[in-house]
């Protein structure tokens, strides 16, 4: 009994550290438990996951990522493949002036706006200290922890509930932040958004130098990761929290909120002074990256379904294990921030009745941005506005809507942890549970008005997994709402925290429910997968070399981790590569959205003009995929975006195998028709047979086909209504056509209606389409093991070129080369005249910001032609470096030695230096100034 007393006695005396080391001992936990695979199983998170879904060729497809392939995953493996291998590998003097020449065409790459983020600090530490892959596991998981430390540490300063603020800050940490790997610094940015906060509101409170310090900090953190939306919302929205801090605090007479919003405002300025030796030696990047191709994308695409989707993540599909039903992507899915939260949100409502110093006007602001991203969101034609706006017109992009998670946790945090107090008060909860049934029917009204639209639209998602998640939803939100109700009304001090953790476990399983599908992790024997084609290739061709990778066979920017430069990289967005690409295929860019794909037939059935195009822009080998050439034995390679086209000369037959029990109705096939011809097919032109197990066959009649070359050139077949039974096969045959045109070597989706218990719904079937042709093949077949194709162009590619000026005076022979242009491959034969003058240069060496050419065998004044983009930094001793051929980089030279030697240093880097110099030297001052007014306390 006596050591019962004792333990009592000094659990009394020791109460709040000993629930802070158990809270901490619990999130510990809860972190190992939902990273378990890294934790316990040894298993890493790694970008190159999904890389399968890019490489249809490679042997290596893990068995726990069997999803829907989604090439919208190429952003985040585009990203982060280039980011860690440049950072693990460059120099710091490069990582300062951003130059790879891994872009393949010699792209400066640069913590705004690059291919990579090369000055994010986390990305440098992790990847720096742990190299790739462990690194990138760590730098995965760290993203989570720190916002569970940035969100404890603002509610705390706002002085909220202990377990409030647990449930809120686990909420955070597990929403957006663990998709982090999917969108990179977008998503770090918010992380960072949090600290921001955190000092903000520390700010508004007391200016002193050490939390004026961690602000300026965290906005730098901010500015590197490097999504201009991110950081523009970002920062406007703490800015403008700030003012409505210290405008509504009363502690500050209006002198003082002047003084303050002043003093705030000069500092913000500064920060991007302070940060100039990053961003200045971004402008050329700026100005050599095309965002041409963005236009159409972004903020004007956003739709109504994000409020669904927000309140349901998987509403429109997750394009990863629920086949997509409406226009929307990942990015969507990352708007919610859990089923606890919103019920928590919902049941916070009723606090704006109630005062509670600034915390009531912090909730105020919140309120008032997420209603506001609601009216943006949804509302037609406030998109179009807003971006039109200065501050928002560079990139108004959907990345915005990883805001939304992290005002929904603060609103409900604060919201909630002013009901838990006023609930004591009898009179008070008659008027809150009044707001909630007055809110609740608002709710059930907008509902039921939509109710018909929303069950049509969840019939179309598949059916199992709508089913899973019902049941999901409905455990976790009667548990969530059953356990908050609770937590207002039980009186028990104990028994609220007791409650208020388990909600905390909830919230974390149903995060972890739906997000779990986002974590690609591996075992580190898949991560990038060797095959024998990549070491043929890093065995045959140098660092200069490139290869011209056709039909998404090779990832884009896998040339940074292989070694291996591919021309078709992520770097085509420069308006010189745009330009140069024309010749092989006119107007490639017009339309892409991504980048253009180009099918090997366009590069194949030129004669030797385009071989020679081809070498000069330092191309060895043409790689594809083995599927490319026989699609009619080989069907795994699929590729829909190809622009050649081939008329039908042969019966295409269709042999689609039923899975389930389905009605056939209708088919749709889509193709490319000529839209001068009325129509294209008549009856007798399809056939349409449905095949049993037993393999007898029986010939659907087709009462209607609609042929026309109009709208989305669809081929519509109406047939008899017939029951598809499971195991069954449909046969579709084309027999005969003049006037449309399919794509080559490629997959075409055939869709059907079907009727199934009364229910609509789009069932997606493919099949090949392809088509024999005889046009002689101008490149050497070298290797063929299965995985790669590869074509040699040439054996001297390897070299730079070099252009006489014998006979010209300086000006005339660099106008020369300046003027000459092709924009369509007709003009090949021009280039072709030009290019056999050209004298071969060999390379010494062609390495990160330095190159040398081989002139020993040049002994007169001319040029020197590179076939990569041309940027200010680059110098040479020898001669001037300036844009010349085809926008290239030219040297000229007087009197060539036995070699000319470049080198690049980003031109604005020491400018940047010097303002980042006098920047800091600036806020010095105004610290040290406004100490001694007494605006600043120590």
């Amino acid at each position: 009994m006596k050591l019962l007393s004792r333990l009592k006695n000094f659990y009394q005396k020791n109460k709040n550290v000993i629930e802070i080391i158990s809270l901490i001992f619990l999130v510990i936990v809860i972190f190992i438990l939902f990273f378990h695979k890294f934790f316990i199983k040894g298993e890493l998170v790694n970008a190159s996951s999904f890389l399968y879904l890019w490489y249809p060729w490679a042997k290596v497809r893990p068995e726990n990522l069997t999803g829907i392939q989604n090439f919208i995953v190429s952003d985040w493996v585009d990203f982060h493949i280039p980011s860690f291998t440049y950072v693990k590998n460059a120099s710091l003097k490069l990582i300062a002036s951003g130059y790879s020449f891994r872009s393949s065409w010699g792209t400066p790459s640069g913590s705004i706006m690059g291919i990579v983020t090369i000055h994010e600090p986390l990305i440098l530490f992790f990847i720096k200290v742990f190299k790739e892959q462990l690194g990138a596991t760590l730098l995965f998981i760290a993203k989570p922890v720190l916002a569970f430390i940035g969100a404890t540490l603002l509610f705390k300063e706002l002085k909220l509930n202990r377990y409030v603020s647990l449930l809120c800050s686990l909420s955070f940490a597990f929403s957006v932040p663990v998709i982090s790997f999917i969108y990179g610094t977008p998503i770090t940015g918010i992380v960072a958004l949090v600290f921001i906060f955190y000092f903000v509101v520390r700010l508004s409170k007391t200016l002193s130098v050490k939390n004026i310090v961690f602000y300026v900090l965290s906005t730098i953190w901010l500015i590197t990761t490097g999504f201009p939306s991110t950081i523009m919302y970002g920062v406007i929205f703490s800015f403008l929290l700030f003012v409505f801090l210290v405008l509504t605090n009363k502690d500050f007479d209006k002198k003082k909120k002047i003084q303050i919003i002043s003093f705030f405002t000069i500092v913000n300025l500064l920060i991007l002074g302070i940060w100039a030796w990053s961003i200045l030696p971004n402008l050329t990047n700026l100005r050599g990256v095309d965002l041409r191709y963005r236009e159409g994308y972004g903020a004007k695409k956003l739709h109504g379904s994000h409020f669904l989707q927000w309140l349901y993540p998987n509403f429109c599909g997750n394009a990863t294990t629920i086949p997509r039903v409406c226009d929307s992507n990942w990015i969507e899915t990352s708007t919610s921030s859990g089923i606890v939260s919103l019920i928590t949100l919902f049941l916070g409502l009723p606090a704006i009745l109630f005062k509670h110093k600034n915390r009531r006007f912090f909730l105020y602001f919140l309120f008032i941005t997420c209603f506001s991203f609601f009216l943006i969101f949804n509302v037609g034609g406030i998109t179009e506005i807003v971006a039109k706006l200065p501050l928002f017109s560079i990139s108004p992009s959907t990345r915005l809507v990883f805001l939304i998670p992290l005002l929904t946790t603060v609103s409900a945090c604060l919201s909630f942890d002013i009901i838990l107090k006023e609930c004591k008060n009898k009179e008070n909860r008659q008027k809150i549970i009044l707001f909630w049934v007055a809110i609740g029917v608002v709710i059930a009204i907008i509902f039921s008005i939509n109710f018909d639209k929303l069950t049509g639209h969840l019939r179309l998602l598949d059916r199992p997994s709508l089913i899973r998640d019902a049941k999901e939803f409905l455990v976790v939100a009667v548990l969530g709402l059953t356990i908050l109700l609770l937590t207002l009304f039980i009186k028990n001090k104990l028994i609220k925290k007791v409650l208020l953790v388990i909600l905390s476990l909830i919230a974390v399983f149903d995060l972890y429910f739906y997000n779990s599908n986002f974590l690609p992790y591996l075992k580190e024997e898949y991560v990038f997968p060797m095959t024998e084609g990549i070491e043929y290739l890093q065995k045959n061709t140098k660092p200069e070399d490139r290869i011209f990778a056709i039909e998404r066979v090779f990832l884009p920017n896998t040339n940074y981790y292989y070694g291996i430069n591919s021309l078709t990289g992520h770097d085509w967005r420069t308006e010189a590569f745009n330009e140069a690409m024309q010749p092989i295929e006119e107007g490639v860019f017009k339309h892409a959205g991504t980048m253009q794909f180009f099918n090997r037939v366009k590069v194949r059935i030129s004669s030797e003009d385009i071989k020679n195009y081809l070498r000069f822009n330092r191309i060895k080998y043409i790689v594809q995929g083995p599927s490319s050439l026989n699609p009619e034995d080989d069907v795994a390679f699929i590729q829909s975006n190809v622009s050649d086209y081939i008329n039908v000369k042969e019966p295409i037959k269709y042999i689609i195998d039923i899975s389930q029990p389905e009605v056939l109705e209708n088919i749709h096939l889509r193709g490319l028709c000529n839209s001068e011809m009325k129509e294209i097919f008549g009856k007798n032109d399809v056939r349409v047979n449905v095949i049993d197990e037993k393999g007898e066959s029986l010939l659907v009649p087709i009462l209607e086909i609609n042929s026309k070359c109009v709208g989305e050139d669809y081929l519509k077949i109406r047939t008899a209504k017939v029951k598809l039974e499971e195991n069954s096969k449909l046969s579709l045959e084309i027999l005969n056509s003049k006037n449309w045109k399919l794509a080559a070597y490629s997959a075409q989706d055939i869709r059907k209606d079907t009727t199934l218990e009364g229910n609509i719904n789009t069932y997606e079937l493919v099949g090949m389409i392809f088509a024999r042709v005889s046009e002689k093949e101008i490149y050497p077949k070298v290797h063929d093991k299965g995985d790669l194709l590869i074509h040699a162009v040439s054996e001297k590619t390897s070299t730079a070129y070099f252009y006489s000026c014998k006979d010209l005076s300086d000006e005339e022979c660099k106008n020369n080369l300046k003027n000459f242009k092709i924009t369509n491959p007709r003009d090949l034969r021009e280039f072709n005249e030009v290019f056999q003058t050209f004298q071969e240069v060999p390379f010494n060496y062609y390495k990160e910001g330095e190159m040398s050419f081989d002139t020993s065998g040049v002994n007169e004044r001319g040029v020197i032609i590179l076939s990569d983009n041309y940027f200010k930094g680059w110098n040479s001793k020898e001669g001037e470096v300036f844009k010349g051929f085809l926008g290239s980089m030219n040297i000229f030279v007087e009197k060539p030695g036995d070699s000319v030697n470049l080198s690049y240093t980003n031109e604005y880097l020491l400018a940047g230096i010097i303002i980042s110099v006098i920047s800091t030297s600036l806020l010095a001052g105004l610290l040290l100034f406004y100490r001694k007014k007494k605006l600043l306390v120590e």
